[in-house]
């Protein structure tokens, strides 16, 4: 089982390395929206779908990465939990 908390921290560090977040960035959070936010631009949000579906060996279906939770990292980490655990 993969709790979304357990995803949420692999993302967060996954996303803080790939994309340069200082641990210090006080605005950044697990619940800021990665996009509208500047912290992933669109090649970034491939590497991260990329990343998740190598990381957990599964196919993000387009209703998952057209969901509007689909932009945070707890969002993220939520959807990907509910595919891996049924």
């Amino acid at each position: 089982m993969h709790s979304p908390n357990q995803v949420a921290e692999k993302l967060e560090h996954y996303v803080r390395t790939q994309f340069f977040v200082a641990d210090d960035d006080d605005f950044f959070s697990r619940d800021i929206h990665l996009w509208k936010e500047g912290y992933v631009d669109s090649t970034g949000a491939v590497e991260v779908i990329a990343f998740l579906e190598d990381e957990y060996q599964i196919r993000l279906p387009d209703e998952v990465l057209f969901d509007p939770q689909f932009t945070t990292i707890n969002g993220m980490a939520q959807r990907v939990s509910g595919l891996l655990n049924g």
